[in-house]
């Protein structure tokens, strides 16, 4: 056992390969629906630092890392910033201030408890709440702030934090999933079910989506406009796209009049096609989609400015380019946009236009 350590300390990039691998197994483990997630990384890697304090990888990895974890979890997190500030999100907002500020009393009644020093409290401060970047700015200002200390004593004050850090954090990620469990328990709480509807509202979920094809045969539709056959039924997550008139393939409007035999595309998720799909017809092997004629459809990613915070009503886009929005991925939930929907930046949207418009269409969301 001794001579591996000695060896992953003179092989500080297989320690760090070493340590993402396991983390990244351990991940993937489920015990009742328990699963560590991708903190598993960071669990393995105490448990190897706790086997030697010379098992550490450069400064530069530490810093690389920390880029990466800070600019994915905004790339995530972004675009559902703003979305957060609506009226439910406002109140996660304040319940997480309520938790810093109970967290911070419990850390200030410790430290009359037991007499600790402050660089430990910080570094508990920041595992209880798993703030890994709070962490690295602890310690990137006791580094300025001893610069002019011996490596030794630096190390030795670097190390204060950190270790309260690494007490801590397990409890911040174990006990917050024990809570869980434990209320889901007492109030019979439906987590899935409740989280869909949540994410829903603040606009960063949804159910993974499909397109299907539908001969219109049903007396109840025909004749009638989209619009007036919406106005009748709340038909929620669920768009007609396109449809094969005469042979013609035409994007979708409210006022588009669906006819005996006409083809048309609905987008939604499976449950939604499958519970709507009766009210217009029957399900056709044909594909649209694959007879595009002289519509296409293209991903386009949102990052034009001037149409963020804008929804999809007041953007024209029927009136501007004959187009439509078909399908929208925020974050990693997909969703069907309704004319309500307000685009937000990094948003990637499924757009259906006419081929000569397309470029257009691309530069007005900017897709940059």
């Amino acid at each position: 056992m001794g001579s591996f350590i000695s060896f992953l300390e003179n092989n500080t990039t297989l320690l760090l390969f070493l340590v993402i691998a396991i983390g990244y197994i351990l991940a993937k483990i489920k015990i009742k629906g328990f699963s560590l997630g991708i903190s598993s990384v960071l669990f393995v890697g105490l448990a190897f630092g706790s086997l030697s304090e010379k098992l550490i990888v450069p400064d530069a990895i530490f810093i690389i890392g920390l880029i990466f974890f800070i600019y994915t979890t905004g790339l995530q997190s972004g675009p559902g910033f703003f979305a957060s500030f609506n009226r439910v999100g406002m109140g996660y907002n304040l319940l997480a201030v309520i938790c810093l500020f109970i967290t911070a009393a419990f850390v200030f009644i410790l430290r009359n408890i037991i007499d600790l020093e402050p660089r430990i409290l910080a570094g508990l401060y920041s595992g209880a709440l798993t703030n890994t970047p709070a962490i690295a700015s602890i310690v990137d200002s006791l580094k300025l702030a001893f610069s002019n200390l011996p490596e030794s004593e630096m190390n030795m004050i670097l190390g204060e934090p950190v270790a309260g850090f690494s007490i801590a954090y397990p409890f911040g990620v174990l006990g917050v999933i024990f809570a869980f469990q434990i209320f889901k328990f007492l109030f019979k709480i439906n987590v899935e079910k409740e989280s869909r509807e949540i994410a829903t509202e603040l606009g960063l979920g949804g159910e993974e989506l499909e397109n299907r094809d539908i001969k219109v045969i049903q007396k109840e539709v025909i004749g009638k406009s989209i619009q007036e056959i919406f106005q009748t039924k709340p038909y929620s997550k669920f768009l007609v796209s396109r449809i094969k008139k005469n042979d013609q393939i035409q994007i979708v409007t409210g006022k588009t009049i669906l006819e005996k035999d006409d083809i048309i595309t609905v987008v939604g998720s499976y449950a939604k096609i499958e519970e709507y799909s009766p009210d217009f017809g029957v399900y056709v092997e044909t594909t649209i989609s694959s007879e595009r004629g002289k519509l296409d459809y293209r991903r386009i990613f949102v990052s034009n400015k001037d149409v963020i915070g804008i929804s999809i009503r007041d953007l024209n886009l029927r009136e501007k380019f004959d187009a439509t929005i078909t399908r929208l991925k925020r974050g990693d939930s997909e969703i069907v946009p309704t004319q309500d929907t307000i685009l937000l930046a990094g948003d990637r949207i499924r757009v259906v236009a006419r081929k000569k418009d397309m470029e257009n269409v691309t530069k007005f969301f900017g897709d940059s």
